[in-house]
């Protein structure tokens, strides 16, 4: 039932990504890596309640690593990564026939 839940375009198939909603207690995770070629990753998120019937998470992230070879004409490296981005959720839920959502992200690939 793909095409009667997403459109009629998704013949091949779609996905469907779902965050979890801000929790009623305060939360933070923070990931680290290495690895070759300079790799190095980082990822943090905070769960922030608001008050009774408000609450947030913030979440950021980093990769980067070293390419394996320069471009000659270009002078940039093969294989190089340099991304980051973010995510911002507010919930607002005054009651239980109302819950409001409001949601921002972004990412930048380089």
């Amino acid at each position: 039932p793909q095409g009667t839940l997403f459109g009629r375009n998704t013949i091949g198939g779609a996905i469907s990504v779902v965050t979890a909603d801000p929790g009623d207690e305060f939360s933070a995770r923070l990931r680290l890596g290495v690895g070759n070629r300079d790799r190095r990753d980082a990822l943090a998120s905070v769960n922030l309640p608001l008050g009774e019937t408000t609450g947030a998470s913030l979440s950021a992230f980093t990769r980067n690593q070293d390419g394996w070879a320069d471009s000659v004409y270009t002078g940039r490296d093969f294989g190089r990564m340099e991304d980051y981005g973010g995510r911002a959720r507010l919930v607002w839920k005054p009651s239980d026939d109302f819950t409001a959502r409001f949601t921002i992200d972004g990412t930048n690939r380089d």
